[in-house]
């Protein structure tokens, strides 16, 4: 009993551990953000963001509905109630209930691997799709268990005969109907994953001891209300990325349906009968599936080894792809905490927090001057509102080198304000070579030196450029403290100073203006003690006026 407390209790410590989690800066992968919560970003908020490319492309492959359900739903209440939702536990409750029909003394024990495995304390508090997927897999597998096994006893006894078990109860044959088309649109893997689950269902119903002596159309009919499921949310999932990118129309007499025709529904429900259907239908999987069988489409993504996935496995589980866990012990422990370290506190983790301070430095300006040439504005917190149709543009452009992809809508740029007087425009240029970092910085407009240096603090100033006197610009670069710039620029006291790019220019300065900490690419593991674990913004400066 002492035993199962203190168990108990220690699962109660890593659930808070795992919210904890959540705040965390890291930043994994780029899908954390772009398969969800950029694109849900620009369609509930209305910010500029970078949709990729399954999003984009004709025909798209990338279904809408999960997105919408797990981030854009939690976006949505956001937006009218102004809290933070976070996403916690799922799977727990599938877990703990296999355990305790299988394993009915050690399912706490069960619930104590999970809830310590830094997998679910970090990757599985991410909007990944396939956080997602794992938790429909979980529900899934749950969904048989619970409709494979008999009612009474809940337990299976030794000596229980398999004939005396009830049949599939009907609502949850619907729900793992349901459930398994929910995740073929999530992922098209989802359909290995659930493959032996399925097989186990089929066999359940048709080739089972239980099921001997009873006829096909009862076997059928049992089977039935889980086609229905399947059906009517493959259905809807279809229709809905139909209309969400715009494949499918909805008429109303021959025209496009709008608002208006509400009311006139509300006021003759017979005039339902008029609503049409202009278009054609897309399977966002099937789209995926047909894009990803041609290297060639993979090439220009990056290909990999497909021994890496072993290599994986053995990174996101390790001791127990080669210990038999008893209880957790010190190395399983000590295995997930370096990895919660990495992985939630330092690998990319400059990128998410530093959008706020460059939010502040291209949106958060106010009280502008025009002093001879350059206007100077007092650096603030809140979000400036823009100006339409103003004789003066401001200009922010952000060069992002050396990073993880930017979440463009963590920056909070509204799409409404293009065409305002204030404008950002995001370079990513990932790990393109220096040469390119250095033709794009010499395309840009340069801020005086002079004036950088006698009134930064506190301030920005935008430089006018000489190719559009009513626009007024200053560019940043964000970068990691590792990136060797030396080919391009001899590093001097926090900023560096170009020795020339192709065109013989010298006149470049970079001038560090924001750090912030902890941040790695382990890329450069071995520049880290010399350079620090920062990323970096700079100013671009001219070296003299």
């Amino acid at each position: 009993m002492i035993r199962d407390f203190n168990n108990i209790a220690l699962y109660l410590s890593l659930c808070v551990l795992r919210l904890w989690c959540t705040t965390l800066p890291g930043y994994i992968h780029p899908d954390e953000f772009f398969q969800s919560p950029e694109v849900m970003g620009g369609d509930v908020f209305g910010y500029e963001v970078f949709r990729p490319w399954e999003f984009e492309q004709s025909p798209q492959c990338r279904s809408i509905v999960i997105p919408a359900l797990t981030i854009g739903l939690p976006f949505n209440i956001l937006k009218i109630l102004n809290v933070w939702a976070i996403k916690f536990g799922y799977g727990d409750y599938t877990v703990y209930t296999i355990a305790q029909l299988f394993y009915p003394n050690n399912a706490i024990q069960s619930l104590l691997v999970l809830a310590s495995s830094y997998v679910v304390l970090i990757f599985n508090t991410r909007p990944f799709s396939n956080s997602a997927e794992l938790i429909l897999l979980a529900l899934l597998f749950c969904t048989y268990v619970k409709g494979s096994t008999p009612k009474f006893p809940l337990r299976r006894q030794p000596g229980d005969s398999s004939t005396d078990r009830d049949e599939f109860p009907v609502n949850l044959a619907f729900l793992f109907g349901c459930i398994a088309a929910f995740g073929f649109f999530t992922r098209i893997t989802f359909i290995l994953y659930a493959f032996p689950i399925g097989i186990a269902f089929l066999h359940y119903i048709f080739l089972s001891a239980r099921a001997q002596g009873k006829s096909w159309h009862s076997k059928f009919s049992e089977l039935f209300p889980a086609c229905l499921g399947l059906v009517t949310t493959t259905g809807i999932c279809v229709l809905a990325d139909s209309l969400y990118f715009g494949t499918l129309k909805v008429t109303f007499g021959g025209v496009i349906l709008n608002n208006d025709h509400i009311f006139e529904f509300l006021s003759n429900p017979a005039k339902f009968m008029k609503i049409g259907w202009h278009g054609k239908f897309i399977i966002t999987p099937l789209n995926n599936f047909i894009y990803n069988i041609n290297s060639e489409n993979l090439s220009q993504h990056g290909l990999h080894p497909r021994y890496l996935h072993i290599y994986n496995f053995v990174l996101l589980f390790g001791p127990l792809t080669l210990l038999t866990m008893k209880d957790l012990n010190a190395v399983w422990v000590i295995f997930n905490l370096v990895f919660v370290v990495i992985f939630g506190g330092l690998h990319q983790a400059g990128i998410v927090p530093i959008m706020q301070k460059l939010q502040n430095q291209s949106l958060g300006f106010k009280h502008c001057k025009n002093i001879n040439g350059y206007f100077r504005c007092e650096l603030g917190k809140k979000i400036t509102n823009p100006v339409k149709n103003q004789s003066e543009i401001f200009t922010t452009n952000i060069l992002f080198y050396k990073t993880y992809m930017p979440p463009h809508h963590l920056l909070g740029y509204p799409k409404s304000w293009r065409g305002t007087n204030i404008q950002v425009n995001i370079y990513d240029l990932a790990g393109s070579s220096l040469s390119n970092l250095g033709n794009l910085l010499s395309e840009q407009v340069l801020s005086k030196s002079s004036l950088v240096d006698n009134i930064w603090k506190g301030h920005i100033i935008f430089q006018q450029n000489n190719k559009n006197s009513t626009n007024f610009e200053r560019t940043l670069l964000v970068t990691p403290s590792t990136t060797e710039l030396s080919p391009l620029f001899i590093e001097s006291y926090n900023e560096f100073i170009s020795i020339g790019d192709h065109n013989g220019n010298k006149n470049l300065r970079l001038k560090l203006i924001e750090q912030q900490w902890p941040h790695i690419n382990f890329d450069h593991l071995d520049r880290i003690i010399a350079k620090g674990m920062y990323l970096n913004i700079y100013l671009l400066i001219s070296f003299s006026d």
